[in-house]
Parts: C-alpha cells; structure tokens; sequence
C-alpha cells in the first residue's frame, strides 16, 4: 500500500488508450483502392455475358445455308455443290457400274454420296469435261450414256491392232485379235454437212504435227485414214466439248492425250473401221 493509505491504481485519462487516428491522405487511398476494385468486380461479372451476347448475335445474323453446311460438316455429310444427288447422276453412275467403269469407283446407285462424288469427280477428270467437281452435268451424263451403251464387240477386228470408231455413240477404241487394247475413248466426228466417212480404211499418213489447209487449223498427231479424212486432236480453239460446234468437217477430233496414245499405236497399214451415224445435237 502506498503510504497515504490510497491505492496507487489510477483510471487511465478519457481517450488515453485509442488509436491514434489514421491520416486523411491514408483514408483517401484506401477509397481509390476500393473503388478501383469494385470497378473490375463489376466489369469481370459483365464480361461472360456481354460475350455471350455477342455470340447470340453473330449465331443470328450467320445465313441458314450457312448453318445448314456447318451441321452437315459436323456430322460428317458431304457439302458443297455434290452434297445431294444430281438429276442426272444415275446416268453416270450407271457407266461406273460396268467393267470399264470401275476404274473410277467402284460404286453403286446405294453407295453414299461421298465415294459417288469422288468416282463421279475422277470419271470427269478422265474425259476432261467442263466440269470436274462431282456432280453429273449433262456433258459429264452424256459421255457416260455414251460409254455405256457401246458395243465393244461390234468392230471388225482383225488379229493386228485395228482402230474402231463407233459415229453413233461418238467413241473410239482399239481392238487386237478381240480384246480391247486401247480406249474406250470419247470423240468427235463430222456433223451433218461433213459427216465422217463410214467403211473400212488403212491409215495412209501419219505426222506428229501438221496444219490443214483447208481450214488453217493445226492437227496435232495426224493419222490419215481415208483422202482428206484423218485422226487427231482437238484443235485448242474448239475443245471437245465445245458447246457452240456440233461436230468436226469429217475428221476424227481426239483429247490431245488419246490423240497421242492412239499416233504411237497404229502405223501405216493399220485397219481403221468406221461405223454408225452421228446424231447431230
């Protein structure tokens, strides 16, 4: 005890013990921190959804076709112009079905569209049509049609290599002692007013490259067969396929690859039969 007899414990001043107050500059930062977090609290939680949104609307504005091949794709459907079956397509289909027309495929009228697309895009490929993208236009349906309904037995064949050129179903092909050893191959003959002639012939001259001059067309691999007439490839200027020409003035028009194939096979002598009518389109 002390010794005036009183305690020595004493109440602490009002306010002695509080915390001393923390500086105005200290709460002003602490303010622009809070604030800024908030801001970013608020615009991650806005973000997702202004995304979404975002992706609602382009889903929108995105064309039906659009969507439509996207959906195809993704199952695995066939897209494009040859995603769906031509009008003529059995037509070609028909020709892939056949011993020679195997070589493309094979395929049959069942099978799914795809493998008929890339059978249908070789076969085109092959006869070098306008179009090769799959899908049976009337060209690639006519060459077809014609390959189909040839009679491959029909020419007069003889034990050496003889040339066949069948007018009404515009192909050619070559024949050894009965078998097919060249073609079939799709052609042009002459139109009405310049039919090719029909009969037996030989092959008389032959030149890798020459220019009628009659006509002041060149005629690469030229192999004459009868007079004036002869076998050779489509001058550049008038393809195969040239819907503004309806035949040649009597020669034989090949692709320039045939024309090729078909100069180093004959040789003077070789027999060449001609046979049919043309029916001029």
């Amino acid at each position: 005890m002390p010794r005036d007899g009183k305690s020595s414990h004493r109440r602490p001043r009002r306010g002695a013990h509080r915390p001393a107050p923390t500086p105005r500059y200290i709460r002003v930062l602490a303010a622009l921190v809070l604030a800024v977090s908030g801001i970013a609290g608020i615009a991650s939680l806005l973000r997702p959804a202004a995304s979404a949104d975002a992706n609602a609307s382009t889903t929108q504005a995105q064309p039906a076709a659009s969507r439509v091949i996207q959906d195809r794709s993704s199952r695995g459907l066939p897209t494009g112009p040859c995603a769906r079956p031509a009008p003529l397509q059995s037509d070609v289909v028909a020709y892939l079905t056949t011993s020679y027309g195997q070589q493309f495929g094979p395929v049959t009228a069942s099978s799914p569209q795809p493998a008929i697309c890339q059978a249908i895009t070789k076969f085109q490929q092959w006869a070098q049509v306008p179009t090769t993208n799959g899908v049976a236009d009337a060209v690639t349906a006519k060459v077809a049609r014609d390959l189909a309904a040839t009679d491959l037995s029909s020419c007069k064949a003889t034990d050496a290599p003889t040339v066949c050129v069948d007018l009404t179903h515009q192909i050619l092909w070559v024949a050894t002692a009965g078998k097919v050893t060249f073609g079939p191959v799709p052609v042009r003959t002459g139109k009405a007013e310049d039919a090719t002639p029909i009969g037996s012939f030989e092959v008389g001259q032959k030149k890798a490259y020459t220019i009628s001059t009659e006509y002041n067309v060149p005629l690469p691999f030229w192999t004459q067969f009868y007079k004036d007439f002869g076998l050779h490839a489509a001058d550049v200027d008038s393809p195969l396929y040239a819907t503004n020409v309806r035949g040649s003035h009597g020669c034989v028009n090949m692709l320039l690859r045939d024309a090729q194939s078909l100069f180093g096979i004959t040789k003077i002598g070789t027999p060449v039969h001609v046979w049919g009518k043309k029916v001029d389109a």
